[in-house]
């Protein structure tokens, strides 16, 4: 999470600072607690309404999320937030999504686009996201990656790959690449579709499970909402199936099949939110 996915706010004591994460509606109160007290802090008051903590602020911990901060200056209440909400509390929510996609279920969550459906890419992973979203076996899926060293198992990467890709912004480009082994048709068999992840909860989740589906969070042939929860719901999908975070909306992705060599071409196979001509121009300035 960054600043605009929580609140941060001063009581009215001016000597305490309260925390709200964004789309947080519940934390597990000790499993949270054992990451703060790996931070540093002494857990000295444990209830069903609240933990608190002692350490170099005292902390109040609530069922829903909110941390209370205890302490008169704002830097320290700004890296108390950052640690709240980019380790404690979103660490034990990714722990229940490994859980999910480890047992071969579906999760949605944010990509720098549009919503994207997740699932490990075996059999019963790739079941289970066709039977979700109604999607046709004919049609497949893009895999998401935290860096492109992630699929050199998996494809023929070309030599300039990632120079293209650092042309353009970041998880804007999905590369369509010839796999060194023929996959699942639903990855595309002898071809498949990768997109370099940028959002960095999605980054976050790739790396702890590897490779992940990266298609829209939708129905087949139906529009794609921005809103994670709201995506969610259209699939039938639990809130608790969300790694929440904020998605920019727009395009998605533009799907570009790169040749093996730098002199080779790169043809647009979908144009999402890069247009066909900055691809073009990229080619221009590369001969």
């Amino acid at each position: 999470m960054n600043e605009e996915d929580y609140i941060l706010e001063m009581c009215s004591s001016k000597a305490s600072w309260q925390v709200i994460p964004k789309n947080v509606e519940a934390v597990n109160l000790a499993e949270v607690a054992s990451k703060i007290t790996a931070a540093g802090w002494k857990l000295r008051i444990e209830t069903k309404f609240c933990y608190i903590f002692e350490g170099k602020a005292k902390l109040t911990l609530y069922p829903s999320g909110k941390l209370l901060i205890k302490t008169e200056t704002s830097e320290m209440a700004k890296e108390i937030a950052k640690l709240h909400t980019t380790e404690w509390v979103m660490m034990e929510i990714t722990t229940h999504l490994i859980s999910r996609l480890e047992s071969n279920e579906v999760v949605v969550f944010p990509t720098s686009t549009q919503p994207g459906l997740a699932c490990l890419p075996t059999k019963e992973g790739l079941d289970s996201l066709f039977k979700v979203k109604s999607r046709d076996a004919s049609k497949p899926v893009s895999l998401g990656v935290a860096a492109l060293d992630d699929v050199r198992q998996l494809v023929k990467v070309p030599e300039h790959a990632q120079e293209f890709l650092d042309s353009f912004t970041p998880g804007s480009i999905t590369l369509l690449m010839d796999a060194i082994n023929e996959q699942d048709q639903r990855l595309g068999g002898k071809m498949m579709a990768i997109r370099i992840l940028s959002h960095p909860l999605a980054k976050k989740l790739a790396e702890c499970v590897g490779p992940i589906t990266a298609t829209s969070a939708n129905l087949a042939g139906t529009p794609v909402s921005s809103n994670l929860f709201l995506a969610a719901e259209s699939l039938g999908l639990p809130k608790n199936a969300v790694l929440v975070g904020e998605c920019e909306g727009g395009p998605p992705s533009t799907l570009v099949q790169l040749g093996l060599s730098s002199t080779s071409s790169a043809t647009v196979m979908r144009e999402g939110v890069v247009p066909t001509k900055d691809v073009m121009a990229w080619r221009s300035r590369e001969r």
